[in-house]
């Protein structure tokens, strides 16, 4: 399935946001390498939208409107 995504510089803003590569890999329980993944292709695993979302404060929403529509 292909999801459409933010681009690889908003991903690390919400990354940052969300208090950055460290703090949402202990959070999500990957290692660090994977979010830098995430920032490298550009995209968010769909599984962790809810989590980032929660970590910084960005509804799901705008993090990725397809997938979460507004309620």
């Amino acid at each position: 399935m292909d999801y459409k995504s933010p681009n690889a510089k908003n991903i690390r803003e919400i990354i940052m946001k969300s208090g950055g590569v460290s703090s949402v890999a202990r959070a999500c329980d990957m290692r660090r390498t994977s979010i830098y993944k995430w920032i490298y292709k550009g995209w968010i695993p769909p599984a962790r939208i809810e989590k980032l979302s929660e970590l910084s404060g960005i509804p799901c929403s705008e993090l990725y409107p397809e997938t979460f529509p507004k309620k």
